[in-house]
Protein backbone atom coordinates (compact mmCIF):
# COMPACT_ATOMS: atom_id res chain seq x y z
CA UNK A 1 0.00 0.00 0.00
CA UNK A 2 1.50 3.30 -1.44
CA UNK A 3 0.94 6.40 1.65
CA UNK A 4 0.23 9.48 -0.36
CA UNK A 5 -0.09 11.99 2.81
CA UNK A 6 0.75 11.51 6.69
CA UNK A 7 1.24 14.07 9.30
CA UNK A 8 5.05 15.03 10.17
CA UNK A 9 6.62 12.96 12.84
CA UNK A 10 7.87 14.52 15.92
CA UNK A 11 6.09 17.83 18.23
CA UNK A 12 7.20 20.47 16.25
CA UNK A 13 6.70 19.10 13.20
CA UNK A 14 3.00 18.54 14.24
CA UNK A 15 2.78 21.77 16.11
CA UNK A 16 3.96 23.52 12.33
CA UNK A 17 1.79 21.38 10.50
CA UNK A 18 -1.33 22.84 12.44
CA UNK A 19 -0.59 26.50 13.50
CA UNK A 20 -3.37 28.04 11.74
CA UNK A 21 -6.17 25.59 12.82
CA UNK A 22 -7.24 28.36 15.63
CA UNK A 23 -7.44 31.21 13.33
CA UNK A 24 -10.31 29.87 11.81
CA UNK A 25 -12.79 29.60 14.42
CA UNK A 26 -10.98 32.37 16.90
CA UNK A 27 -13.23 35.31 15.93
CA UNK A 28 -16.03 33.37 17.73
CA UNK A 29 -14.54 31.01 20.04
CA UNK A 30 -12.09 30.40 22.04
CA UNK A 31 -10.11 27.41 20.76
CA UNK A 32 -7.43 25.46 22.70
CA UNK A 33 -4.78 23.20 21.47
CA UNK A 34 -2.83 20.76 23.37
CA UNK A 35 0.02 17.94 21.50
CA UNK A 36 -2.84 16.89 19.49
CA UNK A 37 -5.71 17.36 21.19
CA UNK A 38 -8.03 20.40 20.45
CA UNK A 39 -11.06 22.13 22.23
CA UNK A 40 -13.16 24.47 20.88
CA UNK A 41 -14.47 26.62 23.80
CA UNK A 42 -17.27 29.68 23.31
CA UNK A 43 -20.39 30.70 24.80
CA UNK A 44 -23.52 32.99 23.55
CA UNK A 45 -26.63 33.90 25.56
CA UNK A 46 -29.03 33.51 22.47
CA UNK A 47 -29.68 29.52 21.78
CA UNK A 48 -30.18 30.41 18.21
CA UNK A 49 -26.48 32.56 17.88
CA UNK A 50 -24.90 29.49 19.81
CA UNK A 51 -26.43 26.72 17.40
CA UNK A 52 -25.18 29.05 14.40
CA UNK A 53 -22.04 29.39 15.85
CA UNK A 54 -21.99 25.37 16.33
CA UNK A 55 -22.70 25.39 12.89
CA UNK A 56 -20.16 28.18 11.70
CA UNK A 57 -17.30 26.30 13.46
CA UNK A 58 -17.56 23.03 11.97
CA UNK A 59 -18.28 24.07 8.55
CA UNK A 60 -14.76 26.61 8.83
CA UNK A 61 -13.08 23.57 10.47
CA UNK A 62 -14.52 20.95 7.63
CA UNK A 63 -12.88 23.53 5.28
CA UNK A 64 -9.98 23.62 7.00
CA UNK A 65 -9.70 19.43 7.45
CA UNK A 66 -10.31 19.20 3.75
CA UNK A 67 -7.47 21.49 2.32
CA UNK A 68 -5.04 20.25 5.19
CA UNK A 69 -6.02 16.19 3.72
CA UNK A 70 -7.01 15.60 7.38
CA UNK A 71 -9.98 13.89 9.49
CA UNK A 72 -11.53 13.85 12.61
CA UNK A 73 -11.61 11.22 14.78
CA UNK A 74 -15.10 10.89 15.65
CA UNK A 75 -14.57 8.00 18.62
CA UNK A 76 -13.29 10.97 20.31
CA UNK A 77 -15.29 13.97 18.83
CA UNK A 78 -18.22 14.99 21.68
CA UNK A 79 -19.35 18.18 23.09
CA UNK A 80 -19.97 19.25 26.86
CA UNK A 81 -23.20 21.67 26.89
CA UNK A 82 -22.38 23.53 30.41
CA UNK A 83 -25.35 24.78 32.35
CA UNK A 84 -26.45 25.22 35.78
CA UNK A 85 -27.58 21.97 38.17
CA UNK A 86 -31.44 23.51 37.15
CA UNK A 87 -30.92 24.80 33.92
CA UNK A 88 -32.34 23.84 30.70
CA UNK A 89 -30.04 22.85 28.17
CA UNK A 90 -30.50 23.93 24.75
CA UNK A 91 -31.44 20.81 22.03
CA UNK A 92 -28.93 20.78 20.17
CA UNK A 93 -27.96 18.20 17.23
CA UNK A 94 -24.45 18.89 15.68
CA UNK A 95 -23.23 16.87 12.85
CA UNK A 96 -20.12 16.56 10.58
CA UNK A 97 -20.66 15.77 7.38
CA UNK A 98 -23.61 13.36 7.57
CA UNK A 99 -22.13 11.69 11.62
CA UNK A 100 -23.18 12.91 14.27
CA UNK A 101 -21.37 14.62 16.98
CA UNK A 102 -22.53 13.19 20.79
CA UNK A 103 -22.85 14.94 23.49
CA UNK A 104 -21.61 14.00 26.86
CA UNK A 105 -22.22 15.50 30.51
CA UNK A 106 -18.40 15.30 31.28
CA UNK A 107 -15.00 15.33 29.89
CA UNK A 108 -11.50 15.03 30.11
CA UNK A 109 -10.04 18.59 29.75
CA UNK A 110 -6.12 18.67 30.28
CA UNK A 111 -6.26 15.97 32.76
CA UNK A 112 -9.13 17.43 34.39
CA UNK A 113 -12.49 15.85 34.60
CA UNK A 114 -14.96 18.41 33.99
CA UNK A 115 -18.76 18.09 33.75
CA UNK A 116 -22.06 19.95 32.32
CA UNK A 117 -22.52 21.84 36.06
CA UNK A 118 -18.88 22.50 37.44
CA UNK A 119 -19.42 20.20 40.64
CA UNK A 120 -16.10 18.34 40.66
CA UNK A 121 -17.97 15.35 41.63
CA UNK A 122 -16.94 12.70 38.36
CA UNK A 123 -13.11 14.91 39.00
CA UNK A 124 -12.66 13.99 43.00
CA UNK A 125 -14.13 10.27 42.20
CA UNK A 126 -10.95 9.98 39.73
CA UNK A 127 -8.85 10.96 42.06
CA UNK A 128 -9.73 9.46 45.16
CA UNK A 129 -9.69 6.39 42.55
CA UNK A 130 -5.84 7.55 41.65
CA UNK A 131 -4.64 8.04 45.34
CA UNK A 132 -5.77 4.37 46.81
CA UNK A 133 -4.04 3.01 43.79
CA UNK A 134 -1.06 4.93 45.08
CA UNK A 135 -1.56 4.71 48.82
CA UNK A 136 -1.67 0.88 47.90
CA UNK A 137 1.56 0.79 45.97
CA UNK A 138 3.69 2.62 49.10
CA UNK A 139 2.01 0.53 51.61
CA UNK A 140 3.10 -2.31 49.35
CA UNK A 141 7.06 -1.48 48.71
CA UNK A 142 7.62 0.48 52.53
CA UNK A 143 8.99 -2.84 54.24
CA UNK A 144 11.74 -2.95 51.52
CA UNK A 145 12.49 0.59 50.44
CA UNK A 146 14.57 3.19 52.48
CA UNK A 147 12.82 6.34 53.79
CA UNK A 148 14.39 8.31 50.88
CA UNK A 149 13.15 6.09 48.39
CA UNK A 150 9.90 6.45 49.64
CA UNK A 151 9.76 10.16 49.60
CA UNK A 152 10.69 9.88 45.92
CA UNK A 153 7.86 7.92 45.25
CA UNK A 154 5.10 9.76 47.48
CA UNK A 155 6.13 13.31 45.37
CA UNK A 156 6.22 11.37 42.19
CA UNK A 157 2.86 9.33 42.68
CA UNK A 158 0.84 10.84 45.29
CA UNK A 159 2.01 14.22 45.58
CA UNK A 160 1.74 14.89 41.59
CA UNK A 161 -1.77 13.63 41.76
CA UNK A 162 -2.94 15.64 44.50
CA UNK A 163 -1.50 19.22 43.50
CA UNK A 164 -2.15 18.42 39.50
CA UNK A 165 -4.56 21.32 38.13
CA UNK A 166 -4.38 23.01 41.70
CA UNK A 167 -3.16 26.01 39.56
CA UNK A 168 -6.46 26.81 38.36
CA UNK A 169 -7.79 27.54 41.77
CA UNK A 170 -5.97 30.73 41.61
CA UNK A 171 -3.45 32.09 43.41
CA UNK A 172 -5.16 33.03 46.87
CA UNK A 173 -4.09 31.24 50.28
CA UNK A 174 -6.22 29.46 52.68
Amino acid sequence: MKVKQGIPQGPVFFLLYIHNLPKIVMHISQPVLFADDTSIIFSKSSPTEFINNINKIFVNSSEWFKINLLSLNFDKTYYVQFGTKNGNEININISYGNKPITGTHSTKFLGLVVDNILSWKNHADQLMSKLSNACYAVRTVKSFMSHKALRIIYFSYVHSIMTYGIILEGNSTP
